[in-house]
């Protein structure tokens, strides 16, 4: 997640297809029925640490343009920002850049990247946040919140260039690291599943290093389960998901698959590609954002591998395009728009998974970067360090 990106075109085209208490609990049913709760990975070398901030009130964001698609576009224009309908609330503001993570009633965030940085939670509903007492954080990249557990999964590395993974408790408490069954090296995307684990991609830079991994969501399940080793390094890692007995991954800006037991890795797409940024899934199909502004839809193969259905673009000309998610039969995903011009292009948009038209949700305001799906709310942070939520209805 996270990403600095360079100057696009907002053309802003759409296909006319087109994740407490303490209590006793088994974490190993923890989960959606259809596919993982997704916490998507993060560029490295994020800004200073800040401190925690206070719920905001709720406020509302610039209206967003009209834009013409043109003559010979083959998508409708968005339908642009209206806050009377999608009002923007801030739930926290931070001075450094962030990590998200939500359940049903709270959106957990960290520094990203940060170097002994502690977690914070905050009421979904609004109010006042606190930091999650008993831990600090190293260096984090992503992490996930599922509804139902009692913890935290975070994951990032270490200053001397190792791999972290470790549960911490919502509620407060000593973290518990995992282990994996051989060192890896940094942990940049991650995926609670439906079958009680977590799935991790890794940085792979060496030779014969472990990309991917699982481990037990359980508590007191301490040692990793390689899934992946990379013969020949060089591996970026990246946003990971879960779904229909797969797990598929970015790494090199290309979408892979491999069965969630283990195996070869394959190809998840019929068409290789580069840039690909953020992966999402329901049952059906698998979605992907690619950075020079489009979004993307694939039919899973029960193989895990790129089967016989083509991709289809949905719609394309996102400015600074980061993670998406799926919810209810709709998609959403930000933008940051054009950093250099005030984030001028960005902002939160949806439309239906098939396609269709797409609706700017939130405005360009701070750059949104980073995305969850809440109940009845989306949640995203932006560069600058506000955490917002809008509702995924409109009013």
């Amino acid at each position: 997640m996270l990403r600095l990106r360079g100057r696009l075109t907002l053309l802003l085209l759409a296909p006319a297809l087109v994740v407490g208490c303490l209590k006793t609990l088994d974490e190993s049913k923890i989960g959606a029925a259809d596919a993982s709760t997704e916490g998507g990975s993060g560029a490295t070398g994020g800004d200073a640490g800040g401190s925690g901030g206070s719920g905001g009130t709720s406020g509302t964001g610039g209206t967003g343009g009209t834009v013409d698609s043109g003559p010979d576009s083959p998508w409708p224009g968005v339908v642009p920002y209206d806050a009377s309908k999608y009002p923007v609330t801030n739930l926290a503001s931070t001075s450094a850049r962030a990590i998200i993570s939500v359940d049903d009633s709270d959106v957990f965030r960290t520094e990203l990247d940060g170097t002994s940085v502690p977690l914070f939670r905050h009421p979904i509903a609004g109010g006042s946040g606190n930091q999650v007492p008993g831990f600090t954080l190293e260096r984090p990249q992503a992490m996930v919140a599922p509804t139902g557990s009692i913890s935290v999964f975070v994951v990032g590395g270490t200053d001397q260039g190792g791999g972290t993974l470790v549960r911490v408790p919502k509620a407060g408490g000593a973290a518990e690291s995992i282990t994996p069954q051989t060192p890896i090296e940094l942990a940049v995307g991650i995926a609670a599943a439906a079958d009680g684990y977590a799935y991790v991609s890794t940085k792979a830079i060496a030779q014969n290093t472990t990309a991917l991994l699982r481990f037990q969501l359980t508590a007191g399940a301490t040692t990793g389960e390689t899934l992946y080793v990379t013969a020949d390094g060089n591996e970026s890692g990246g946003d990971v998901v879960v779904t229909g007995g797969c797990v598929y991954w970015v790494s090199n800006g290309d979408v892979w698959g491999i069965p969630t037991t283990g195996g070869a890795r394959l190809a998840a797409l019929s068409t290789a590609i580069t840039d690909a940024v953020g992966v999402a899934a329901d049952a059906v199909y698998l979605y992907y954002t690619r950075a020079g502004g489009s979004v993307w839809r694939k039919k899973v193969s029960t193989a895990c591998d790129s089967g016989s259905s083509v991709e289809e673009k949905l719609t394309e000309g996102f400015t600074g395009i980061g993670d998406l998610v799926t919810y209810e039969g709709k998609l959403a995903w930000t933008a940051e728009g054009d950093v250099s011009a005030n984030f001028a292009g960005g902002g939160v948009f949806s439309s239906s998974a098939a396609g269709g038209q797409v609706t700017q949700i939130a405005p360009e305001d701070d750059g949104p970067v980073d995305i969850a799906a809440a109940p009845a709310d989306i949640v995203y942070a932006t560069s600058s360090g506000l955490i917002r939520k809008v509702p995924k209805k409109p009013l």
